[in-house]
């Protein structure tokens, strides 16, 4: 009698190894395939943001581009309204630059700042004359 309990208890014990094995397998199946699923949806978002951008570039670099050629023409068709532009642009420019609170700050400090726009400006206008 002990024999056949000691044959039906390692029968139980095989048959629940091999539910485990099954299961476990099942599992680790299950796992890989949902692995491939995140990294297949993770390929495709990254995919889908890199055109993004890559378009939104695209459409910035050419707006800049056609922003700046407008600028370019409209200097070279009024020269001097493009330099005294230029200039406050550089006076400004410098101002917000310049230090506030520094000894001697005042119109000795606006003179150089003065200069150095108005020659910029100079030459921007006169580089991009035909």
């Amino acid at each position: 009698m002990q024999e056949r309990e000691d044959a039906a208890t390692a029968g139980d014990v095989r048959d629940f190894k091999g539910d485990v094995a099954e299961r476990m397998g099942q599992a680790v199946s299950d796992a890989r395939r949902g692995t491939r699923r995140i990294a297949n949806e993770a390929s495709q978002t990254i995919r889908g943001a890199s055109e993004r951008v890559t378009a939104a570039y695209g459409r910035t670099a050419e707006t800049a581009e056609r922003a700046y050629l407008d600028a370019r023409n409209y200097a070279t068709e009024h020269p001097g309204t493009a330099a005294a532009v230029t200039f406050a642009a550089g006076i400004g420019v410098g101002m917000m630059l310049a230090p506030r609170y520094a000894p001697g700050v005042g119109r000795r400090s606006l003179v150089p700042v003065v200069a150095i726009a108005l020659a910029h400006a100079v030459l921007d206008v006169f580089d991009q004359a035909p």
